[in-house]
């Protein structure tokens, strides 16, 4: 694939955007939309997209603000109307201005992705699409989405978390999650200090990951789960969608992912569980059935 880095201002905030080109010869046939996790970074996803691109979809991630080389304090996002300029900003600039006419009068299909976190907010899309918020989505994948933002916290926790989200929004906490928790290797977790390339050393990987959330974004998160349950039964019974789960995964476990999919009304849904696998189902065992059955899952919903 052809990997394009780009510096984008959006409201005021630098922000970073990595596109995942197909190969030149390779038509492109939609694009989606790709949300990280929470403490992650979109460098990292250029393996697991190859699969897409490989079959002419343009994948487009746009690290939210706090997160890998974006601007601002590790964490801290922003707010739902900023998360919605991101998308309005990739949505004109891909799929509406880049049809597949000579002269891009017709718009491209597109869907979204996204892992963790980054499944919430993937969720959110497609239900905020069933709405009339966004345009009609194409297709949909979901990888060991956060169903549940409050899990493990208590009642009086999430008060405080909603209440300080108002007051101070930007303030961080520790979202306790640990790299051994998602078979992730690598070094201290700290704040990126200076520009460095598109595909990082493993010293650079561990400058990116963070483990830090501010209470403004966790209280985003609380009300995206509220949103998605008011409005998941408007998804489209022929929306296909793709939901994947290691069932050894303690940060966002297998449990709330069937809750979840139980709930999507599409007919088409299909729901793949990958035995002993943790949060992270991209590296290590289990890693090759993924990608197998996502390269299936895409032939036949381009077919």
């Amino acid at each position: 694939m052809k990997v394009e880095s780009l510096d984008i201002t959006i409201a005021g905030h630098k922000l970073h955007r990595l596109v995942m080109h197909p190969e030149e010869g390779v038509k492109v046939r939609a694009v989606m939309i790709c949300y990280h996790g929470q403490g992650d970074y979109a460098a990292r996803y250029e393996d697991v997209l190859g699969v897409f691109t490989q079959r002419g979809i343009r994948c487009v991630m746009t690290e939210l603000r706090g997160h890998g080389y974006s601007s601002g304090r590790r964490g801290d996002c922003g707010d739902e109307n900023f998360l919605d300029a991101i998308i309005d900003d990739t949505i004109s600039e891909y799929v509406l201005a880049q049809g597949q006419g000579d002269g891009g009068e017709q718009a491209l299909s597109y869907g979204v992705m996204g892992h963790s976190m980054g499944g919430l907010l993937a969720m959110r899309h497609i239900t905020l699409a069933a709405t009339g918020r966004f345009p009609t989505l194409s297709f949909g994948w979901l990888s060991s989405p956060l169903v549940d933002p409050t899990l493990g916290r208590t009642r009086r926790f999430v008060k405080m978390v909603q209440f300080l989200g108002h007051l101070v929004p930007s303030w961080t906490i520790s979202t306790k999650v640990r790299p051994s928790d998602c078979r992730v290797v690598g070094g201290p977790l700290v704040e990126v200090k200076k520009e460095v390339a598109v595909t990082p050393s493993s010293e650079q990987k561990s400058q990116l990951w963070h483990s830090r959330v501010s209470v403004g974004w966790g209280a985003v998160l609380i009300r995206s789960r509220e949103l998605i349950a008011q409005n998941v039964s408007l998804v489209a019974e022929d929306f296909p969608i793709l939901v994947t789960q290691g069932l050894a995964d303690t940060v966002c476990p297998a449990e709330q992912t069937r809750e979840l999919v139980s709930q999507i009304p599409s007919m088409v849904k299909e729901y793949l569980e990958l035995e002993g696998v943790l949060h992270d189902p991209f590296t290590g065992e289990g890693r090759d059935r993924l990608f197998t059955r996502i390269g299936e899952w895409i032939d036949e919903v381009m077919a």
